[in-house]
């Protein structure tokens, strides 16, 4: 964590009840970890929606700036219990319908964010999808903030950050040595080439 701080990133996520990714966290370590984030960085817990009672739980237990959650389903205000909720919905760029479903996730989101799926997974493939799709998802859910993620490097993301102009880019699998561990020559050379951008 410590180490993309020092980076610039304007905010962390932390990997909680996914117990399939490389990434996963016990909660009491995630909240280990938020509660040393300086106040000028955002922490976003991150998590797939399985039950309900599970994101109360993170929200109660780690207090996040933000949730992210995959795998809500189309027309489900997770906001409704939680209306203090600060919530990034993800959605699948490679679905049928990708911009209608973006519109439809946006009514109960603060903001979103367009990733690439996979068979079986819900994001975090570390593949990337047309860009140009993810600009028409930008635009349709205007002035609801769009995070662009899939497959994003240091070596692609000023291309995709000028082809999308999203609000934010988000990454994991493009800067890792291997699954789960972060390299902290990619990572601030990643945070470098996002921010460089003039858009």
């Amino acid at each position: 964590m410590e180490m993309v701080v020092r980076a610039g990133a304007d905010a962390v996520g932390f990997v909680v009840n996914v117990a399939d990714s490389p990434r996963n966290l016990p909660l009491e370590k995630a909240r280990d970890l938020i509660d040393r984030m300086p106040n000028d960085v955002d922490s976003v817990a991150v998590t797939v929606l399985d039950q309900f009672q599970k994101i109360e739980e993170i929200y109660r237990k780690l207090n996040p700036s933000f949730i992210q959650l995959h795998g809500v389903p189309l027309g489900l205000n997770c906001r409704e219990k939680l209306p203090n909720l600060r919530l990034v919905v993800a959605v699948n760029a490679t679905s049928s319908n990708p911009v209608e479903e973006a519109r439809a996730q946006s009514e109960f989101a603060d903001a979103l964010l367009a990733d690439t799926y996979g068979v079986g997974t819900r994001g975090g493939t570390g593949r990337t999808h047309n860009w140009n799709l993810s600009r028409k998802i930008r635009d349709a859910i205007h002035p609801v903030p769009m995070i662009l993620a899939g497959g994003l490097t240091p070596e692609n993301v000023a291309r995709a950050a000028i082809a999308v102009r999203p609000y934010g880019v988000d990454v994991s699998t493009g800067v890792e040595s291997r699954p789960g561990i972060k390299d902290p020559v990619k990572t601030a050379e990643f945070v470098r080439k996002a921010k460089g951008v003039k858009l």
